[in-house]
C-alpha cells in the first residue's frame, strides 16, 4: 500500500510539472508583432505566423500549440511575410488584429488574434515596404502601409477594417491617402497620441540636389508633412514610451526639480523615494529612435547607427551623432526604466555605474544585441575594459612591409592622447603622402584637360588639399599631377593632360602632400586628418562612443621632425583602444543574422528574430537584468 501511494504521489508531482515547450520550426523569421501577452512571429520562408505566449512563469513560456497540442500553431498568411504590425490603442492596449505584408504579392493579411487565424487579404496598388495600425473606437483598425509606387516615388495608404464580427461581409479598399513624393518608406511608426505618423525614408540617390533619405513626420489630421535630415537612408522608426528613474539616471540630462508630490511608487512600484532624489521623467513620444542605413552613407563617411531624436527639444527636433555599434546595427528595440531594473554594476556609462531611464538594445550584423542610454545614444561598456592605449609602434617602408624604424615620428606610445571612447579598437597609421582612404582607384571623368568630376566625392571633406598628388591612368599623357583646388565633386589640377579621352575607363587616386604630408588614418575610422612635420594634430571627427562628459578631441599629438629621407607610404602604425568595449550580449549559439528587435512590458524582456539561425531560424530573449559582460545566462532560445 505505501508503494502504490509513492508511485501515486510521483504520477501527480508529474502531471503538475510544467510541460516541455513545443519547437516552433521557425523558418526565417523576419518580423515580429506583440499584441498583448502573445508575440507573433513571422515564419517568412513557410509562409506563416508563430504565436509565443508570453507566461508570467518563464518555464510554461512557449509557442502556442495546434487544436493538436503535439503540434505548433501554424497561422497561414500572405506569400513571404516580411513585416507585422498589431493595433494598439496607443496606451499598449491589444486591439483585435495582427497584419502581415507581402512584398512578392502585395498583399496586406489581416489575422483576427481571437480566433488565431487570417480572415481576409487586401491587394495593395504598389510594392509594400512597412506597416503600422492603430485601434479606432469601434472595435476595428486603421492600417497605415508604406508603398513603393516605382520612379521612386512613395506613399502611405490607409484601409479601415471593422470589428471582427463585421469582417466578413466588409469590403475592403486600401486608399492612397498620402502622396509623398520621392521617397522610400522602409519604417513606420504612430507616435503615441495618434496625431503624427513617423515614417523612416531609404530613398538614396538626391535628385537635383534634394533629398535622399531621412525622417518625414506625416501629420495625420491635417495631412501637413515635414522632414528632418539625419544623415542617411534610415529604415525602422520606434517611438519611446513613457518612462520615470527616481534616483541616479544616466549620461547629462535635465532631469526635474525634484520628485512630484505625488510621486508616491517609485517606477518599480516599490517603496517611496526618498526626498530629495532627482526625478528623471519622458512622455511617451518624447523621443524617437531611427536605424540610419549605411548604404547611403556620403563617400568617405560612416553615418549608419541609431540616431536618437529629441521631438521636445528647444527649438525643434535634435539630432546628434548616430549611435554606433561594432558591425552594422540592424534594428532598435527600446524599454522604458517602469520595467527595468537595470543590474546594478554591470551598465557603466562614462566610468560611473547607473541604470538607463530608456534602454536600448541594438542588434548587429556580427549577431551580437548591444545596449545604450536612449536618452542620449551613449553605448554601455563594459567596466572590465582597460583605459584609452596606444601601443605596438612599428615602422613601415614604402611597400607597407615592416622595417627598422628611421626615425622622426610622433612616439604615440608616449606622448600621444586617446580619448575615452573617441576611438573604436583599431589600427592607426600615420604615413607620409599616404593615400586618402575613400579615394583610392575610384572612376571618374575629366569634363577638361585639367578638371577631374566625381559627383559623389566632396573632396575638400575627404581631406583633400592645394599641392596634393593626383594619381592618373597609365593611358595618359601624364600618370600623375599636383592638385590645384578642390571642390566637391571636382578637382582641377597641373600639368593638365593632353587628351581627356585617356580617362575612359580608368582610375585615380590622391595622396596627401603640401605643407601637411602626412596623412593620420585608422582601420576603421578611416580619414582622421593629417599633419605637418614638427605640428600638433587634433581629431576633429565624432567619437566612436560618446561619453557624458567632453574629453577634449578624440585623439591629439605631436609630430616629430618627420622622416629624413621620406618616401609615398612610409610611417608608423599603432594599436590603439579607446577604453570602451560596449555592452553586448551574444544572440544564442545558433543565432546569425538578426532582424527585428522588440520589447516585451509585461514579462520585462527584448526579444529577437534570427532569421538566419544555424536551425531554420531562432528568437531569443534577453532579460536586461542579467545583462552583464561575457554573461550568457541572459539569452533564451525559442526555435
Amino acid at each position: 500500500m505505501k508503494r502504490f501511494a509513492a508511485i501515486a504521489a510521483l504520477v501527480m508531482a508529474g502531471c503538475s510539472a510544467p510541460t516541455a515547450p513545443l519547437p516552433g520550426d521557425l523558418q526565417g523569421p523576419e518580423a515580429l508583432a506583440l499584441s498583448g501577452d502573445e508575440l507573433y512571429v513571422a515564419s517568412t520562408n513557410s509562409d506563416e505566423l508563430r504565436v509565443l505566449e508570453l507566461t508570467s512563469d518563464p518555464r510554461t513560456r512557449g509557442f502556442a500549440s495546434a487544436p493538436n497540442p503535439i503540434y505548433v500553431l501554424s497561422i497561414p498568411v500572405v506569400t513571404r511575410p516580411i513585416a507585422l504590425a498589431a493595433d494598439t490603442d496607443g496606451q499598449g492596449h491589444a486591439g483585435p488584429y495582427v497584419f502581415s505584408l507581402s512584398s512578392v504579392s502585395a498583399r496586406l493579411g489581416i489575422v483576427v488574434t481571437q480566433d488565431k487565424k487570417e480572415e481576409a487579404e487586401v491587394a495593395l496598388p504598389g510594392t509594400p515596404l512597412s506597416v503600422a495600425a492603430r485601434s479606432t473606437e469601434a472595435g476595428g483598425a486603421r492600417v497605415y502601409i508604406g508603398l513603393a509606387l516605382g520612379d521612386q516615388q512613395g506613399a502611405v495608404a490607409t484601409v479601415d477594417v471593422p470589428a471582427p464580427g463585421e469582417l466578413a461581409a466588409a469590403s475592403l479598399a486600401p486608399t492612397v491617402a498620402y502622396p509623398l513624393g520621392r521617397a522610400a518608406p522602409a519604417g513606420l511608426d504612430l507616435s503615441p497620441d495618434g496625431s503624427t505618423l513617423a515614417i523612416g525614408d531609404r530613398l538614396v540617390g538626391a535628385a537635383d540636389g534634394g533629398p535622399a533619405g531621412g525622417l518625414i513626420f506625416l501629420q495625420l489630421d491635417g495631412g501637413g508633412m515635414s522632414r528632418l535630415e539625419v544623415g542617411g537612408p534610415v529604415g525602422r522608426v520606434v517611438y519611446s514610451p513613457a518612462a520615470t528613474r527616481i534616483g541616479e539616471a544616466c549620461g547629462v540630462i535635465e532631469v526635474d526639480a525634484g520628485p512630484p508630490a505625488d510621486a508616491g511608487a517609485d517606477s518599480d512600484g516599490g517603496a517611496e523615494a526618498d526626498a530629495g532624489l532627482a526625478v528623471e521623467s519622458f512622455e511617451a513620444g518624447h523621443f524617437l529612435y531611427a536605424l540610419v542605413e549605411s548604404t547611403g552613407c556620403p563617400l568617405g563617411e560612416r553615418c549608419g547607427g541609431i540616431q536618437v531624436v529629441d521631438l521636445d527639444a528647444d527649438g525643434g527636433p535634435s539630432v546628434g551623432h548616430p549611435l554606433q555599434v561594432p558591425g552594422i546595427a540592424t534594428d532598435v528595440a527600446v524599454a522604458g526604466s517602469a520595467a527595468v531594473d537595470g543590474p546594478s554594476g554591470d551598465l557603466v556609462l562614462g566610468g560611473a555605474n547607473c541604470n538607463p531611464t530608456l534602454l536600448l538594445a541594438v542588434p548587429s550584423a556580427n549577431s551580437a544585441v548591444y545596449f545604450a542610454d536612449g536618452t542620449n545614444g551613449q553605448v554601455f561598456n563594459a567596466p572590465s575594459s582597460p583605459g584609452p592605449s596606444i601601443s605596438s609602434e612599428q615602422f613601415i617602408g614604402p611597400d607597407g612591409g615592416p622595417q627598422a624604424d628611421a626615425g622622426g615620428g610622433p612616439d604615440l606610445v608616449d606622448n600621444g592622447v586617446l580619448a575615452l571612447g573617441g576611438l573604436a579598437a583599431q589600427t592607426l597609421v600615420i604615413q607620409y603622402e599616404g593615400l586618402l582612404p575613400a579615394l583610392v582607384n575610384r572612376t571618374a571623368t575629366l569634363s577638361a584637360a585639367d578638371t577631374l568630376v566625381d559627383p559623389a566625392a566632396d573632396f575638400p571633406a575627404l581631406g583633400v588639399q592645394a599641392g596634393d598628388l593626383l594619381e592618373l591612368p597609365q593611358g595618359c599623357s601624364n600618370t600623375a599631377a599636383v592638385v590645384a583646388d578642390a571642390q566637391p565633386g571636382s578637382l582641377t589640377f597641373a600639368p593638365a593632360v593632353a587628351d581627356p579621352g585617356c580617362f575612359s575607363g580608368g582610375t585615380y587616386s590622391v595622396r596627401v602632400a603640401g605643407s601637411e604630408p602626412y596623412l593620420v588614418a585608422g582601420s576603421v575610422a578611416g580619414y582622421l586628418g593629417r599633419v605637418a612635420p614638427g605640428g600638433t594634430f587634433t581629431s576633429t571627427t565624432a567619437y566612436a562612443y560618446p561619453q557624458p562628459a567632453s574629453q577634449g578631441p578624440a585623439l591629439s599629438f605631436q609630430m616629430g621632425a618627420g622622416l629624413s629621407n621620406p618616401a609615398p607610404g612610409a610611417g608608423w602604425t599603432y594599436t590603439v583602444f579607446g577604453g570602451v568595449t560596449p555592452l553586448a550580449t551574444p544572440g544564442g549559439p545558433n543565432a546569425i543574422r538578426p532582424a527585428q528587435a522588440i520589447w516585451a512590458p509585461s514579462v520585462g524582456r527584448f526579444y529577437v528574430a534570427y532569421p538566419g539561425s544555424a536551425l531554420g531560424g531562432q528568437i531569443s530573449e534577453i532579460a536586461p537584468e542579467l545583462i552583464a559582460p561575457g554573461a550568457t545566462n541572459s539569452v533564451v532560445e525559442y526555435q
